[in-house]
């Protein structure tokens, strides 16, 4: 019968969705080719096409993906699918924050765990609550990001869900290193290390390695910062993951920039500037040209650090990094007041 066929071929696409999204992919749309109107069988289409923007996200066409998703979630709530209703209010969410929208991420997030927490499925309202923890944390808002972070590893533990908690622990040091809880959050680092080393997940191993290293850096400890970010680094390299290279380039020449190891920093800040560039990765730019901008204002270079400074503002305004201005207006603001261009030093002071 047609409503088993299409039940046998969601059953596949879904079991391949992970996997391999492109074979899925296939299947939800044959699934979906089987049914003449959207109306007969409403459930089973809207879950092909769930399937369907999962993996259209998974191969990046996101809004593709975004507005294949958003048309099952009336579908869902009206038939009461709470759990495929969860599920697609999550995806949104994972979408609206991959396309910068966090407020309506939040939203989403708040409504999964909502539904999540009326079914009782509590490995989704776990994920939705880390990842309200993760976008209070975007917005500075350390306590309540801190809230939900704890909430989401509590439910894990209950669950015994450990490889899932790897990813909150590592959220939750990033939110005491925010707060400059150095030692609390090297805990969490820590913690969150030894689950990725134990489910061998390397870009887990990678990424709290390089936290680590980050941690004993504002520690003061920078033997041992320097030995986590290179170890952080080869991983990275083996990985080929460029996008955390740079990072880890970044971190370490900014350890030899607290050693007074000017040039030696200058090279690790320059490559890392470099892959960003090749990634378009402007969150990453700024920061590197501020950290290149420093080094030649220490090299007593101030036109060339100025220069710098002003590239890392440029980028800044356009992605409306706030924080990366003020610091970049008040670099700038130092140049004149060594140049003894005291009004123009007063402009760029007063914005910050």
């Amino acid at each position: 019968s047609i409503p088993a066929k299409i039940h046998l071929l969601n059953e596949c696409a879904f079991k391949q969705r992970s996997d391999n999204p492109a074979l899925a992919l296939s299947l939800a749309r044959q699934a979906q080719q089987l049914v003449t109107h959207a109306s007969d069988y409403p459930t089973r289409y809207a879950l092909s096409r769930q399937i369907e923007g999962f993996c259209l996200w998974r191969l990046r066409d996101v809004n593709a993906a975004r507005e294949i998703i958003h048309s099952t979630l009336p579908v869902f709530e009206q038939h009461n699918e709470l759990h495929n209703y969860c599920f697609s209010l999550f995806l949104m969410g994972t979408i609206s924050l991959h396309l910068d929208i966090p407020d309506e991420a939040l939203g989403y997030y708040f409504q999964s765990a909502e539904v999540a927490e009326k079914t009782g499925d509590e490995h989704r309202q776990a994920s939705a609550y880390a990842q309200i923890g993760r976008i209070y944390w975007r917005s500075c808002d350390y306590q309540l990001a801190l809230d939900y972070l704890h909430r989401s590893l509590a439910l894990y533990e209950k669950l015994g869900a450990t490889p899932y908690m790897a990813d909150t622990l590592n959220n939750t040091g990033l939110v005491y290193m925010s707060l400059k809880e150095h030692k609390q959050a090297l805990q969490y680092y820590r913690q969150a290390l030894t689950i990725y080393s134990d489910i061998e997940d390397l870009q887990g191993q990678a990424n709290a390695l390089g936290n680590i290293g980050t941690a004993f850096e504002q520690l003061g400890r920078t033997k041992k910062a320097l030995r986590y970010c290179h170890q952080a680094l080869a991983m990275r390299r083996r990985l080929k993951d460029r996008e955390g290279e740079a990072n880890s380039l970044n971190s370490i020449g900014r350890i030899h920039l607290d050693f007074g190891d000017y040039l030696r920093a200058l090279r690790y800040f320059i490559r890392s500037l470099r892959i960003y560039e090749e990634n378009d990765n402007k969150h990453g730019q700024s920061p590197a040209l501020n950290n290149i901008g420093s080094i030649y204002w220490n090299l007593g270079d101030s036109h060339r650090a100025l220069a710098y400074f002003r590239k890392s503002l440029c980028i800044q305004e356009d992605i409306e990094d706030r924080h990366g201005q003020a610091l970049s207006l008040l670099n700038i603001g130092n140049v004149y007041l060594k140049w003894q261009e005291y009004d123009r030093a007063l402009e760029y002071l007063l914005r910050c």
